[in-house]
């Protein structure tokens, strides 16, 4: 459930991230491009908890392997 939702979740942030990039290019007065940067900000950390939830799930399907460790 987590990688599905999770994956499902990632291809619409690509596509905001490619068009705020995409219209960097064409707009031109400074409040539209500070507005523009604020979003790719937010949308790039959105892909960061995307990326850590796309991990925990990938750890739950390995298998775990136990091992000792000497702490001395």
């Amino acid at each position: 459930f987590l990688y599905s939702t999770s994956h499902d979740l990632r291809a619409p942030l690509a596509s905001i991230l490619g068009l705020t990039n995409i219209s960097k290019f064409d707009v031109k007065d400074e409040a539209s491009k500070k507005l523009l940067g604020m979003i790719e900000d937010r949308a790039k950390k959105m892909d960061l908890v995307i990326e850590d939830i796309l991990s925990l799930a990938r750890s739950k399907k390995g298998a775990l392997e136990w091992r000792e460790l000497d702490f001395n």
